[in-house]
């Protein structure tokens, strides 16, 4: 089998059972020594192929970002929008993180150090804030909003998504799912010049 191959397969052993230790137990349980015994490696063997934790680690985040674009990947991506794909774009994207707390926690709570130099440019990827500036320039395209609007509606959605989130995952304020999904659509109305 050609070393490439197998390099890669090992790699990705490593990161799938790293990603189901951090899902169902939280980044905090996440070692090189706990990722070698459930895969039946030596911890020491993790070091052929990660330079480190924090390395796994950004490749954990890669992933995980990956599993986010999927989710509104396919189904957001046409010629025509309404307000109500915002809606439903963000009503999944609340939705992931609702089922997956753990991965939540590690992208606003963990801190990780830079990334290697060379994992830079896989970090460059789709994300929901892309698909969502593309939804609102075509809404300004039918001029829904204006198009100078587009930058800031955007931002203000972001923020107050994330912002509810984080209440509601760093427990700080009782905030229910329920309600998170319905201001998230107050706002998105609201933003986007709903009474």
């Amino acid at each position: 089998m050609n070393k490439d191959i197998q390099k890669q397969r090992m790699k990705r052993l490593f990161i799938d059972e790293a990603k189901k230790l951090l899902i169902s137990e939280g980044v905090q349980s996440v070692s090189t020594r706990k990722v070698g015994e459930l895969t039946g490696y030596s911890y020491a063997t993790i070091y052929n192929y990660f330079k480190n934790l924090d390395h796994l680690l950004w490749c954990l985040g890669i992933d995980f970002v990956q599993d986010i674009v999927k989710i509104y990947e396919k189904d957001f991506i046409k010629d025509h929008y309404t307000p109500e794909d915002i809606k439903q774009l963000f009503a999944r994207y609340i939705d992931y993180y609702f089922l997956n707390p753990n991965v939540f926690k590690f992208f606003f709570f963990y801190q990780l150090e830079e990334p290697l130099d060379e994992m830079k440019g896989e970090f460059v990827r789709p994300s929901l804030e892309k698909v969502l500036i593309n939804i609102l320039e075509n809404l300004a395209l039918q001029r829904i909003i204006k198009e100078e609007k587009v930058q800031i509606i955007s931002s203000l959605i972001m923020n107050s998504v994330h912002g509810m989130l984080l209440m509601y995952f760093s427990k700080k304020r009782r905030v229910t799912e329920q309600e998170i999904h319905r201001k998230s659509d107050e706002i998105i109305e609201f933003l986007l010049g709903g009474q």
